[in-house]
């Protein structure tokens, strides 16, 4: 299964500045992914960047159950990290 969730580009970005942004933004979801045998963490892969967002997906098989959690574990929402980067440098 794999798991897969957008993030919208943020208005008055030029291309140019909106695939930067989005490469750091990538970074730092890979960054906040949890690793123990680091299969998760390289499992992602190059994310889809259009002129409207931006596309992270991961083809481990249990991602879905790490980043939105079960019934009995809490989700370490690794994309969160990427859009709080945007966030955090003015852009949503």
């Amino acid at each position: 299964m794999t798991y897969q969730q957008t993030i919208q580009r943020p208005d008055g970005l030029s291309d140019a500045e909106w695939n930067a942004r989005a490469s750091e933004a990538f970074q730092e979801i890979k960054h906040a992914t949890p690793v123990r045998t680091g299969h998760l963490l390289n499992s992602w892969t190059k994310p889809t960047v259009t002129d409207t967002d931006m596309v992270v997906e991961n083809t481990a098989d249990y991602a879905v159950y790490v980043f939105d959690g079960t019934s009995k574990m809490s989700p370490r929402d690794a994309v969160q990290a990427g859009r709080d980067f945007l966030a955090d440098h003015g852009l949503f």
